[in-house]
């Protein structure tokens, strides 16, 4: 059975499967990102983890590996710019161990973009030709797949839809050292920080002080009937409209995907509401035109996305 390793490293957690070349998982395993440093090398570790990921399926015959990082990344030698949340892998050049460790072509990129071409591939974007990921969570990021492959850009980075600016003038500043950057309005820390200043101003009998905040329990207040949270997600989905209606807008997608943990588990404050932006803001003749829809594969997409990234370099 030919099969593809993927391996997916978070900030807080390292994820392995080994795929098919359809998409389905057949073994995975994971260890906390922690553990995985806390011996000085955290790609002996990943690759003992991808071994013993391979030992659980019967007949393997591996194809590629395939790498996801959370950072920017040079492709060439799959090595990290910048790595904050795993500092050992900064400017280490991944490609040459991992092809020793497996003995086949290894490939890396960033998370969104390997979450990007999982979805579009297997998940919400199947039969799309141009498909747009954003995934909202603590951050925003995405990607971006035309006809199978990644836009990456000049220099990779292509598809950072979190640092587009929706408010140039008195906006909160984000972590690019930008201000008012859809990353900083409508992510999970965005929310978060917006939900502390509405209660703040009219504070709540028994409700979480600012440091107890999160997008989970706005989003709890909110299906409650607390209006102050349903304001909260109402300008949410307004920002998130916005920027979705200048990604339409310049790339003329015919599928945008909503994925990471926020945009999944607030599904059902978000997407119609977004629409209705989408809808007002857009060109019309493009909004006619694009489906938005929230993405599938779920706890499998990093993984997955790794995998595609092997399956992508086969196809270059």
């Amino acid at each position: 059975m030919n099969v593809y390793l993927g391996l997916d490293v978070g900030g807080t957690k390292v994820a392995v499967g080994v795929v098919t070349g359809a998409g389905e998982v057949l073994s995975t395993l994971r260890q906390d990102t922690a553990a995985c440093r806390s011996g000085g090398d955290p790609l002996r570790e990943i690759i003992h983890l991808g071994r013993a990921a391979l030992a659980q399926v019967d007949g393997a015959a591996l194809e590629g590996v395939g790498i996801a990082l959370p950072g920017p990344v040079n492709r060439d030698g799959i090595t990290m710019r910048a790595a904050p949340t795993i500092p050992e892998l900064q400017e280490v050049s991944l490609r040459g161990p991992l092809t020793t460790a497996f003995g086949v072509p290894a490939a890396g990129d960033n998370d969104a973009n390997a979450c990007a071409l999982a979805e579009a591939r297997f998940g919400a974007g199947r039969g799309g030709r141009l498909v747009a990921y954003i995934t909202l969570s603590t951050g925003i990021g995405g990607g971006i797949v035309g006809e199978g492959r990644v836009l990456r850009g000049v220099t990779g980075a292509a598809g950072e839809f979190g640092h587009q600016v929706l408010l140039p003038a008195g906006g909160p500043p984000c972590d690019c050292g930008n201000t008012g950057c859809l990353e900083a309005l409508a992510s999970g820390r965005g929310i978060a920080r917006r939900a502390a200043l509405a209660f703040a101003a009219e504070p709540a009998p028994g409700g979480p002080d600012h440091g107890q905040w999160t997008a989970e329990r706005v989003a709890e207040r909110a299906r409650g009937g607390d209006m102050r949270a349903r304001d909260v997600w109402s300008e949410t989905a307004l920002y998130l409209g916005l920027g979705i209606s200048n990604i339409i807008n310049l790339f003329d997608p015919d599928i945008i995907i909503l994925g990471g943990g926020v945009a999944v588990g607030a599904a059902d404050l978000l997407h119609d509401p977004i629409r209705e932006v989408v809808r007002t803001r857009c060109m019309p003749s493009l909004v006619r035109t694009v489906e938005i829809r929230i993405a599938e594969l779920r706890g499998h997409t990093g993984v997955v996305g790794a995998a595609c990234l092997a399956m992508e370099m086969q196809h270059l």
